[in-house]
């Protein structure tokens, strides 16, 4: 028998957003379904942007129905795991597990979590590398977007070749490390 609830609860289904810390310093959020996984981090740090000539500054962020996130306090901790889920050989270990559509391999949900990826730890050189390449990676990709390095492209599938061409030696050596901490 279907549960009778009020719109708010059901936009709270499963506490998915209550639960979520507005105080975390870093989101790691990465894609519920596409091709191919992707991750970010998100810091909490107030956004701004314009909307029909309007300045508006946004606080926070809220993970929603097609976003996964991890909160942490730790920006290492939130680099060490955006190197490992943007890592080529994570996209292809979680690739056989997805549903299959019309164009192939879909919906990620939860099988990341299928992969054994250990907890951060500081004491672990691959560890505290991972972390490095992430801020490093990051820094980069963000620089070339404040520099118009995008120029006019809007496709996504093609920025994200475009960025994983400019990203190239640090994937290498990424993939390398997250098959070693894999282990």
């Amino acid at each position: 028998k279907a549960e009778q609830m009020t719109a708010i609860e059901w936009l709270d289904y499963r506490r998915k957003l209550t639960a979520q810390n507005p105080q975390a310093n870093y989101r790691v959020i990465y894609n519920t379904s596409g091709t191919f996984l992707t991750a970010a981090v998100v810091e909490n740090e107030p956004i701004e942007f314009e909307v029909s000539g309007q300045q508006i500054v946004a606080h926070g962020l809220v993970a929603e129905s097609v976003t996964y996130y991890y909160q942490t306090s730790v920006r290492d901790e939130a680099s060490y795991l955006l190197a490992i889920l943007n890592s080529p050989r994570v996209d292809g270990l979680v690739k056989p597990m997805q549903a299959r559509g019309l164009w192939g391999p879909r919906h990620f949900h939860k099988k990341v979590f299928e992969v054994p990826i250990p907890k951060f730890d500081v004491t672990s050189a691959a560890h505290r590398r991972l972390a490095e390449l992430g801020g490093e990676c990051s820094t980069k990709v963000a620089q070339w977007l404040a520099g118009g390095g995008r120029g006019k492209t809007t496709s996504i599938g093609k920025l994200r070749g475009m960025v994983r061409q400019m990203l190239k030696n640090e994937l290498k050596e990424i993939d390398g490390l997250v098959e070693q901490v894999l282990e």
